[in-house]
């Protein structure tokens, strides 16, 4: 289909999304022509020896475990630096043990709320966080979104800072002080090649995630609670995918029947998790299991990597557990639909990703229009098995 049908299509199917990225790239042009009149003055980095960074991720709890890397380079070449976070609240447990950050503050921006608190809250949230950051002082804003809004009010409003971010439709040229094009590839690598303003070299990194010996006790307790034995080998099953579209899940029946195929011919502990609100999901995934334990609502998100650190193996489909899998080091089964695999698929040997390839695939929109087996669907459950025969090695019964 041609370039102008596929916008109209769009354009019917997606108009407020349309009308967001218009007046997104409106303000980019205003921000471009104040540059060149000399309204916004453009701020220079000038670091001291012990610099103060405020980093900006305020989105998805995936995407704030793949710019963990950032922390690690910053430190590395400023070892007495000082590092903020901010954050949404649900992502900011997985960071307050990183002894490397100082401070970790949240806030739900009405541009991006998944907690459904209404516009007017999320606005006094805003303000509430410019406030918070006026009383610091920081000397360089690292905004790894590159979303405009969170460029004007977080960087240039609530600090003096200059501001590090993304150059494209919606992080506007003159609003960046030291813009960046966001390149094709690994998303961990873009966020640290944001960093050669501050004389940092690209070194590409794994995710990292840290947590202390209580906090490890404290889930050894829950699984002994709900009768799993943490010394035996356990198998984590993720069926959920952290969004309500059903086109991003492989079929909870499939999981279902994955499920018996190992209980059946492997000696281990199956633990399905998941969020609060996909508990129901996460009991179909277990039904009719003998050694099958739910623990989806029971674990908090910065127990999730610690449960993984413990296992043989995570089957998942593609979400934010994927990525503290990586983190921890755990082999994992990917199912892997719409994403776009490039930039959010870890180069690492121990993952192994099922997909079934859709040519519409990475698919940039929130809803589909297609089947639900589309994406997802056609893939069979013999492929993961195979894909989990890898892992764990030959079967141990049959």
């Amino acid at each position: 289909m041609p370039a102008t049908g596929l916008r109209q299509r769009h354009s019917r199917r997606y108009p407020h999304r349309l009308s967001t990225a218009m007046a997104l790239s409106l303000v980019d042009a205003v921000g471009s022509a104040c540059r060149r009149s000399g309204l916004i003055r453009h701020r220079r980095l000038r670091l001291p020896p012990c610099p103060s960074f405020l980093v900006i991720r305020n989105d998805h709890i995936g995407d704030v475990v793949l710019a963990t890397p950032v922390t690690g380079a910053l430190r590395e070449r400023f070892p007495g630096c000082r590092i903020t976070w901010l954050v949404q609240p649900d992502a900011a447990p997985l960071l307050r043990a990183d002894e490397r950050i100082c401070e970790v503050l949240t806030m739900v921006p009405p541009w991006f709320d998944r907690y459904g608190t209404g516009r007017l809250d999320a606005v006094r949230r805003v303000w509430s966080a410019v406030r918070a950051l006026r009383r610091r002082r920081f000397d360089a804003v690292i905004e790894l979104r590159g979303d405009i809004r969170n460029i004007i009010w977080l960087g240039r409003c609530a600090t003096s800072a200059p501001v590090i971010s993304y150059q494209d439709a919606t992080a506007g040229r003159g609003w960046v002080d030291y813009p960046h094009l966001y390149a094709d590839g690994p998303e961990i690598a873009s966020n640290l090649r944001l960093l050669e303003p501050l004389g940092i070299e690209i070194k590409m990194q794994s995710p990292v995630l840290c947590w202390t010996k209580a906090m490890t006790t404290a889930v050894v307790a829950v699984l002994k609670s709900q009768g799993v034995d943490p010394v035996r080998p356990l198998i984590v099953v993720h069926p959920g995918s952290g969004a309500p579209w059903r086109y991003r899940r492989w079929p909870v029946e499939r999981f279902n029947a994955l499920c018996r195929a190992i209980e059946r011919e492997y000696e281990v502990q199956l633990v399905v998790t998941g969020s609060a609100s996909e508990a129901d999901l996460a009991q179909q995934a277990a039904q009719g299991l003998k050694r099958a334990t739910v623990l989806a609502g029971r674990l908090r998100i910065e127990q999730i990597p610690i449960l993984l650190s413990m296992s043989r193996l995570l089957v998942s489909n593609d979400t934010a557990t994927v990525h503290m899998a990586a983190a921890t080091g755990t082999p994992a089964v990917v199912l892997w639909g719409p994403g776009d695999r490039r930039k959010f698929a870890h180069s690492v040997r121990t993952m192994r990703i099922v997909s079934a390839d859709p040519s519409c695939s990475p698919c940039p929109h929130g809803m589909c229009h297609r089947p639900d087996d589309w994406c997802l669907g056609r893939i069979t459950i013999d492929e993961v098995l195979d894909r989990t025969r890898a892992v764990l090695g030959k079967p141990e019964r049959r």
